[in-house]
């Protein structure tokens, strides 16, 4: 018992600190939320994991078919419930949704550490509202190595290295060309958004 409290007490402290990995995953979901309050409304928010960051060209969609589509990509660790809780913080009534999310959501049992690490992180509020069993599952999916990590590590200056924000997507949530991480440009066209039509 007194070992549980002393965990529970631990898991606790953990709320609001940030690890290497918290800290860039917050930041490019605050960058998405901020992203699709702007866009116009009524908007179509596509929601799916890090496969649409890289996978969806919302600006494409939207000069072929008016569809005023935002990218919401945000990270296949994230559980759905928690990718869902940050989409209804952006979604008004008259705009719609599409869910898209990698079959690993749909066949995943319990959390990731990344989705533990975020809720950590910046995830307060989903954790307030969420069931009891996810609770539980969030405070006793706490790593060890989670607890030393926001003492040892320096979030913000590997942020400012490898980290995405507002800055590095466009105006419906797309990376740039360029930041698909492939050296060779014929592979990266190649596997460019194709015509809609």
């Amino acid at each position: 018992a007194v070992g549980c409290a002393l965990w529970l007490t631990a898991a606790m402290a953990q709320f609001g600190r940030h690890t290497n990995a918290s800290y860039g995953l917050c930041k490019l979901v605050e960058a998405k939320r901020a992203i699709a309050q702007r866009a116009d409304r009524p908007k179509v928010l596509f929601i799916a994991g890090s496969s649409a960051i890289r996978g969806l060209n919302a600006a494409q969609v939207h000069r072929q078919t008016g569809l005023n589509l935002v990218n919401f990509g945000l990270h296949a660790g994230l559980p759905p419930a928690v990718t869902l809780h940050e989409a209804k913080k952006v979604l008004q009534p008259g705009d719609q949704a599409i869910l898209a999310f990698e079959y690993t959501a749909y066949t995943r049992s319990g959390l990731t550490s990344r989705g533990v690490d975020f809720i950590f992180g910046c995830g307060h509020d989903y954790f307030v509202q969420a069931p009891w069993t996810m609770r539980l599952m969030v405070l006793f999916g706490l790593s060890p190595a989670r607890l030393v990590q926001p003492v040892i590590q320096s979030p913000q200056a590997y942020f400012a290295t490898w980290g995405r924000d507002e800055r590095h997507f466009g105006p419906r949530g797309d990376l740039p060309a360029h930041e698909f991480d492939d050296p060779d440009p014929a592979r990266v066209a190649a596997y460019g958004p194709e015509p809609i039509g």
